[in-house]
């Protein structure tokens, strides 16, 4: 009795060992497998990043490049007006050159002769200035400016370790040169509010990853506050790793004990790294060896327990510890040991319902095996592929060497599998005699994997559309605006040919009209949805008639009808619509882009009808509904989803006969959508299409369009007013003073900002009306020329309306107008009723 109670014992123990050996192989293989599986993850991570932060690193050069292009340019129009004011102005000497550098905050100015000697110079800070700049002057490409009287030079120079930008251009006086110069960076129009430091302070990256950028002496940027402070030592440690290449191709780095693992490449002058914490680069494989030693702790546990229980003769005590095995063992979906040499297999754990599927038939063969897991887990497509995997007769050819081989599969209950082939036994000769077989469910992992190349591809996809479309569209514009300025062109030269012909004549100077007409619409689309995209678009708050408004567009879309071939019917607005209060400027965009897509993409002989309803809200509020039917093209289904995209057209044959930039479309959704409107439409191809637009407005009680319609007929709007012009440009001077003098007006004409402040200042209190003011001008702009009205110890200083009449349109120029104290803002060119309208409104508000 004691001998069998021996042999037990001995028996147990060697089967204790045996399972340990086991399990501890099963640990190494699944460390083996999951470490490559992270390794390559963490790879494919730190590529992508790499290549994400060279991107950024890439746009960040270009923003910084413009910038510099910029500030060079700003410099080069400063010196060019310095050397006219100094060819112009025959007393200008060096208290004159102290004045205009301080004015412009230059760094500093000299004036030399034609041989490129100092006639006068002045700097701020510092004195002597030739001397900083002696042998720049007298380089070759500086001293070509002395030479060639149209060239200029241009640059970015470092002196006393600040970078100054530089420029030498040419003057009529003395046949000398004009240089100027000022650190770069100082200028605050300077659009580069983005620093290198702070690119990728908020960067996140997978796997908790670092981003440092280095020159190879300091960290130029990271997204770890804990590296912006290292120094070149750092730096070049990180340098000599990054040769330090280990078995996964990875660098690696300890700082503080910590390991890190990553990859560096270089972009220019910037060294790029990006590091992965061991703790979450390995997360994956310490998870799961976590629970393999869970599985394994827990099942030498029940050996260890079994071997009581042979102690014991304790049979139930055996049947709970399975149990225990079996529920810890869930893990995997199937874990098979297969006999390559005998055909045979071994289940370590298999799921019910592949039980179910061999008829609970344990003794079948491997190939019946392979049928049955195809039979039960594999979608249909994927049969093949499978089965080819599971190739008993090739798995040892196909294994190889390497610790495994495994192969996704998609499940027919809607799940991911991974399936893992392990080589377990190999026979005294090398030959490989039996394998692991694991199924585990990874359908989280690859719904993720799934995710990312979803994005990846749009974004991809997303990318190339645009690219396509913004060369499609400068390809377009390169056409567009050059046949209008064709247009303009010849008939000026017809224009000549019949001088004396007042009927041609008239007849040129319509077909010039309709030229530049469409050359502004066609820069004016391209300048507002750039302004759209931006949200630098500025909506008028003005008091307007709509039937006037209506009646303002009608004209030129009637031309543009009868050029296309199409009638337009045009619903009449009743005349109890009141005023409103709104932006007519983009209104009358919002409908000359709307009908004129009916016009441009009708048919010959077709029609357009124009419709209007209106919805009383309230007192104060009226929905105004405009509907566009018209009898054209149409547009096909797939077009009409990407209708509002930017740079769309329906197909690109199409532009031989349609002009336009695509954009007419974009902008009207956009502006609809900024007046909080709404707007729709259906189209069928060779039917036609029709435009919803609803836009609420308010109406206007007491309005300044109303007294213009009250005055006596006959009467001059402004006759009596006296106006001050401040205008630099002769031309449009001579147009105002035209539109004003129709009107009664007497004007008093300034030729830059400073003689507009002089005059006001020696003017009687009350002397002038208003005052127009240019913004661009020389010797002091309008916005300084306003300024300094406002702060005059006088009355009228504070009370007497300013407006500025200026090309600069965009948004930021309106906001700076109105901080200098300016009370209203009109775009150049200058239409006579805005003008006129704007008047009337400053002095009604008074």
């Amino acid at each position: 009795m004691k001998e069998r109670q021996k042999k037990r014992s001995i028996f147990s123990w060697n089967f204790f060992w045996i399972a340990f050996v086991f399990g501890i192989i099963v640990l190494g293989v699944e460390y083996v497998g999951l470490t490559g599986y992270d390794n390559r993850t963490a790879q494919n991570v730190s590529e992508k990043s790499i290549s994400i932060v060279k991107k950024t690193l890439k746009r960040y050069d270009n923003m910084i490049l413009n910038d510099q292009t910029k500030s060079l340019i700003r410099l080069l129009d400063k010196t060019s007006e310095l050397s006219r004011v100094y060819d112009q102005e025959k007393g200008f000497d060096h208290n004159r050159l102290n004045e205009y550098v301080q004015e412009q905050r230059l760094a500093g100015a000299m004036i030399l002769d034609h041989k490129g000697r100092i006639v006068m110079q002045s700097s701020i800070g510092s004195k002597g200035c030739y001397t900083l700049w002696k042998d720049v002057i007298n380089d070759e490409n500086v001293n070509d400016v002395l030479k060639y009287s149209k060239k200029s030079y241009i640059s970015r120079i470092r002196r006393k370790n600040e970078e100054y930008d530089f420029v030498a251009t040419s003057t009529k006086r003395a046949h000398g040169m004009v240089v100027s110069y000022k650190k770069a960076g100082t200028s605050s129009e300077s659009s580069s509010e983005i620093t290198l430091a702070s690119l990728f302070e908020e960067c996140n990256l997978k796997l908790d990853g670092t981003v440092v950028i280095t020159n190879g002496k300091k960290v130029l940027s990271t997204n770890n506050r804990r590296l912006k402070k290292q120094t070149m030592k750092f730096c070049k440690a990180l340098h000599e790793n990054s040769h330090n290449k280990n078995d996964i191709s990875m660098t690696k780095l300890v700082v503080k004990t910590k390991v890190w693992y990553g990859s560096g490449s270089r972009l220019k002058n910037y060294h790029i790294y990006v590091f992965f914490p061991g703790s979450s680069m390995y997360k994956n494989r310490r998870t799961v060896i976590a629970y393999s030693m869970a599985v394994l702790g827990v099942f030498l546990l029940i050996v260890l327990l079994l071997y009581q229980h042979f102690l014991k003769g304790n049979f139930d005590e055996i049947q709970k510890q399975y149990r225990i095995i079996s529920a810890v063992n869930s893990i995997y979906v199937i874990n098979l040991l297969i006999h390559l040499k005998e055909k045979k297999w071994e289940s370590i754990k298999i799921s019910e319902r592949f039980k179910q599927s061999v008829n609970s038939d344990l003794d079948c063969s491997v190939d019946e095996l392979v049928h049955a897991l195809c039979t039960v887990f594999v979608v249909d497509s994927q049969k093949e592929e499978f089965t080819d995997f599971l190739d008993m007769h090739t798995m040892e050819q196909r294994i190889g060497e390497q610790p495994y081989i495994s192969k996704w599969f998609e499940g027919k209950d809607k799940n991911w599998y991974l399936s893992i082939a392990i080589p377990q036994h190999y026979d005294k000769k090398g030959k490989l005699i039996s394998i692991i077989l694991l199924l585990r469910n990874v359908t989280e992992e690859k719904k993720r994997e799934f995710t990312y190349q979803e994005q990846l591809r749009k974004s991809m996809e997303q990318e190339k559309r645009a690219n396509n479309a913004k060369t499609d569209f400068l390809r377009r514009m390169s056409h567009d605006i050059r046949t209008p300025i064709n247009g303009i062109r010849g008939m000026v030269e017809i224009s000549r040919h019949y001088i004396g012909n007042e009927e041609k004549q008239e007849d040129c100077r319509n077909k010039i009209m309709d030229a530049s007409g469409f050359l502004l619409d066609l820069v004016n689309n391209v300048l507002d949805m750039n302004k759209l995209e931006s949200g630098a678009i500025r909506l008028e708050n003005k008091s307007f008639c709509l039937q006037q408004m209506v009646q303002e567009i009608k004209p030129m879309l009637d031309i543009r009808a009868r050029e296309y071939g199409v009638r337009i019917e045009w619903e009449k607005i009743p005349e109890e619509i009141p005023y409103l209060v709104g932006s007519p400027l983009h209104l009358q965009q919002i409908l000359q882009n709307i009908i004129g897509n009916a016009l441009k993409y009708n048919k010959e002989n077709g029609l357009v009808e124009v419709k209007w309803n209106f919805e009383q809200k309230n007192t104060d509020k009226l929905n105004t509904i405009m509907i566009c039917k018209d009898t054209g093209r149409g547009m096909s289904k797939e077009f009409q989803k990407k209708a509002f995209e930017p740079f769309t057209q329906e197909d690109a044959a199409a532009h031989a006969t349609y002009t336009g930039t695509g954009l007419g479309l974009s902008i009207v959704k956009e502006l609809v959508e900024q007046m909080e409107g709404t707007m729709h439409f259906e189209s069928e191809v060779d039917v036609g299409t029709t435009f919803w637009i609803s836009i609420p407005l308010q109406v206007d009680h007491s309005n300044i369009q109303k007294m213009i319609k009250t005055l006596p007929e006959g009467r001059k709007l402004l006759e009596g007013y006296h106006i001050l012009i401040a205008e630099d440009n002769e031309l449009n001077m001579e147009i105002v003073e035209f539109m004003l003098e129709k009107e009664g007006v007497s004007i008093t004409k300034a030729w830059n900002g400073k003689e507009a402040v002089d005059l006001f200042r020696a003017s009687k209190e009350g002397t002038f009306d208003l005052i127009l003011m240019d913004i661009m001008m020389p010797v002091m702009n309008g916005l300084e020329a306003t300024q300094c009205i406002r702060s005059m110890d006088r009355k009228d200083a504070k009370e007497i309306s300013i407006i500025a009449m200026t090309a600069n349109a965009f948004s930021d120029d309106v906001e700076r107008s109105y901080e200098a104290g300016l009370n209203e803002h009109l775009a150049k060119p200058l239409d006579r009723n805005k003008l006129v309208t704007a008047i009337l409104k400053m002095q009604v508000h008074k």
